[in-house]
């Protein structure tokens, strides 16, 4: 048990961790309890350990994973979380990851975790199945047959397909344009292979036959003119879905990128610019139908479901189901940290930035640190830079806001 005092006058007991483990799905993929991932997945994972607290705080922190920068501005927003030089594991009565699967689990058994505390075995093959994207797949039927007709002409005409064979490929390939192949347990940019009806030689061929027999199918769909990147982010448990808020966020080369901070009002509002307000209303409503149905018997805690808006033609249409991921998401930490500390009408940037060098992001966090100070007011955010986890001398991740 851990004692835990703050502002002299608030008493609680912490014995709580939250691990963020940014490999889940490779993890998944994998299947394996000894999954180890690469290097600078591992690095990622190290660097932004304490990004889950801006999300849950009340948790235990090693004091070696923080540094005096950290714990200036955690202060200053009143993040609530106890400093403590190691961690017994085996004293822990709440565990929260980023992420279930096989090989968190296993790594926490071993460290001493009792097994009460974590999902069972019956529960990870769950959470692994729910993740792939045939769930999104399925989804994207649930809606296309349920939403009111006068939606359909902004939905996608064609619908995602599970391929299991390379002729199937090949016969997807042959009757489209451009396209996309995803691997069933992927995201964030990864696991995407994108090919033109003439590219479809022999080596693609034997790419995709390998991917088959590891994956067991591919999920097709056409590639689109993506005008604006979004999501949809829940809550549920077993009987309960909460639609918590938007998430507006850009990608470089497929992957992740950056959020817009914004309020939940005003991201809608940019959207109606393309789309109407009545269908983004109406895909939300059958989403929690969905999930309701489908995943919260299931799984419990947060979700995200990434669209997008497109352009064909010079018209507008959504893609209402890119992906679900069955575990907090950047763009959730930022509607949150959004909400919770930025002052009401400001705007900014939430990144995840990589620095080769770790001294040029030191170089960098000193430099917009002199440049654009971050003013903290009564625990919001008003102006400035801040960089949400510490900034080490062998840091290379970090999540930058700025508030402009």
């Amino acid at each position: 048990m851990y004692l835990f005092f703050y502002n002299e006058s608030y008493l609680c007991v912490v014995s709580k961790i939250y691990v963020f483990n940014p490999d889940h799905e490779l993890s998944l993929a994998s299947d394996d309890n000894n999954f180890q991932p690469k290097k600078n997945v591992t690095r990622l994972q190290k660097d932004l350990a304490l990004l889950p607290l801006w999300l849950e705080d009340d948790c235990l922190v090693l004091q070696s994973d923080t540094d005096i920068y950290w714990r200036d501005i955690a202060d200053r927003f009143g993040l609530k979380y106890l400093l403590t030089p190691y961690i017994d594991y085996s004293a822990l009565t709440e565990v929260c990851a980023w992420g279930w699967n096989k090989q968190i689990c296993n790594k926490l058994v071993r460290r001493g975790v009792h097994c009460s505390l974590l999902p069972d075995s019956n529960s990870l093959t769950l959470i692994r199945r729910l993740t792939e994207r045939n769930t999104a797949v399925e989804a994207m039927k649930y809606l296309i047959s349920n939403i009111s007709d006068k939606y359909l002409k902004y939905l996608p005409h064609l619908l995602p397909e599970l391929l299991v064979s390379s002729a199937d490929v090949e016969h997807f390939v042959a009757r489209h344009i451009d396209v996309v192949l995803k691997t069933p347990l992927s995201c964030s940019g990864k696991g995407l292979y994108f090919v033109k009806h003439h590219r479809l030689n022999d080596s693609y061929l034997r790419r995709v036959e390998r991917l088959l027999e590891q994956q067991r199918y591919l999920v097709a769909e056409n590639r689109y003119n993506v005008v604006s990147d979004f999501a949809m982010e829940f809550s549920t448990d077993s009987d309960t879905v909460t639609f918590v808020g938007y998430s507006l966020f850009a990608t470089k080369g497929n992957a992740y990128d950056h959020n817009i901070l914004m309020s939940d009002s005003e991201i809608e509002r940019r959207l109606t610019e393309l789309i109407p307000l009545d269908l983004l209303r109406a895909v939300r409503s059958s989403i929690v139908e969905f999930v309701l149905a489908n995943i919260s018997p299931l799984y419990r805690g947060y979700l995200g479901v990434d669209m997008f808006v497109y352009e064909c033609e010079g018209n507008y249409f959504l893609h209402p189901c890119v992906e679900i991921n069955l575990r907090p998401t950047m763009g959730l930490v930022a509607n949150h940290f959004y909400k919770n500390y930025v002052a009401e009408g400001r705007k900014g940037i939430f990144s995840v930035d990589f620095f080769d060098d770790a001294s040029s992001l030191q170089s960098d966090h000193k430099l917009r640190q002199k440049s654009t100070p971050a003013e903290i007011v009564d625990r919001k955010l008003y102006s400035g830079y801040l960089s949400l986890c510490p900034i080490k001398n062998d840091t290379q991740y970090r999540v930058r806001v700025e508030i402009l």
